[in-house]
């Protein structure tokens, strides 16, 4: 299976309340996979029991209200402090999933202060 791209599609300080996503500018790149390697790395934490959940969507339409959830989902939890960083590998898709023309990724957590790096590996057959 050769490597179609490995791109940074996230890089931000979340919080809680409030769901984050990809770039528009990922979304074409991300659907033209056949498989996504997803490594999610929580690279500092300013509270304890931080989680980070990470899930796969994907659109043939590219219109935000068109967004399907996949079933993959992966969530990377800092249970101290000192347990960041953290890092998280989410596979896409999955065997009952197929993927559309588009794809972005769905992230959240549940306390304010994570800093949360994503790493995307596609590979085409």
């Amino acid at each position: 299976m050769a490597r179609l791209f490995n791109v940074e599609v996230f890089n931000q300080t979340i919080g809680s309340g409030r769901t984050y996503y990809t770039g528009e500018e990922f979304y074409a790149v991300l659907g033209s996979a056949d498989k996504l390697l997803v490594q999610i790395f929580v690279e500092s934490v300013s509270q304890a029991s931080t989680a980070v959940s990470v899930q796969f969507q994907t659109n043939n339409v590219q219109q935000e209200w068109a967004w399907a959830d996949g079933t993959e989902t992966e969530t990377v939890t800092v249970a101290t402090l000192a347990d960041a960083p953290k890092i998280g590998l989410l596979q896409v898709p999955h065997p009952d999933d197929g993927l559309g023309a588009f794809g972005r990724l769905k992230i959240s957590t549940t306390q304010t202060g994570a800093s949360v790096r994503i790493v995307v590996c596609g590979r085409s057959n």
